[in-house]
């Protein structure tokens, strides 16, 4: 009939203008790609979304290091170093209580490894006082190696003998603190902490403006 002539002849056109936009379709996906392809393109997708992968890429080798740390753990319960590692990475993840429980353990397999004695007493100067087992390890960390975490054993002495009240002693650290790392911000305000306690009020602000100056000079990782 003429009817089914006419719905014929529209689905014969509809069919031809599917071809010819699936044809087009795939001619431009070529040119597509060939452009994604382009170096300059490929490095332009990286200025703008490598931060995101490096990101991603390092919380996966993070979370691998820990599943790995984990088993060297389990494997070898008397491995110092495996339980320190653990610590560590439990202190990357904010969880102080698991942090300290694997310091500890690292401790009583080797009680004199001066990493370990730093890591534990440094989290222990963050928690509520009395802080005498904090200065305590840090002072036998310091001893076994003065220059520990770039001399940051006596940073985080100067620290616990501030919450403790012991200024003069707070003065000493920090003193030989900074004139090893003149260009610490976190030292610099410690010590300008110190200094004004002592009524050094020039000095402190001295150390203050210092410190502002190290972080503007700062990568922006480390500006934090």
């Amino acid at each position: 009939t003429g009817a089914q002539i006419s719905h014929a002849a529209v689905a014969a056109i509809l069919g031809l203008a599917v071809a010819s936009a699936a044809r087009s379709l795939f001619a431009d996906s070529a040119n597509l790609l060939y452009m994604l392809a382009s170096p300059w393109v490929l490095f332009y997708a990286y200025r703008m979304f490598g931060g995101d992968i490096r990101e991603l890429g390092g919380g996966l080798a993070e979370r691998q290091a820990f599943k790995r740390q984990l088993e060297l753990a389990t494997i070898n319960p008397h491995d110092a170093d495996a339980h320190y590692q653990l610590g560590l990475l439990y202190v990357q993840r904010r969880l102080p209580a698991e942090a300290e429980a694997s310091f500890r353990r690292a401790l009583k397999i080797d009680p004199n490894e001066p990493e370990a004695l730093f890591q534990l007493g440094r989290l222990l100067g963050k928690k509520e006082g009395p802080w005498d087992e904090a200065r305590e390890l840090l002072e036998r960390a310091a001893q076994i190696n003065p220059k520990l975490a770039s001399y940051e054993v006596w940073r985080e002495l100067g620290a616990v003998a501030l919450l403790e009240g012991k200024n003069e002693i707070a003065l000493r650290y920090l003193a030989h603190y900074t004139a090893a790392r003149e260009y610490d911000p976190e030292g610099l305000v410690l010590h300008s902490r110190a200094l004004k306690a002592a009524g050094r009020k020039e000095e402190a602000k001295k150390a203050l403006e210092q410190a502002i100056e190290s972080v503007k000079g700062a990568p922006k990782f480390r500006r934090a």
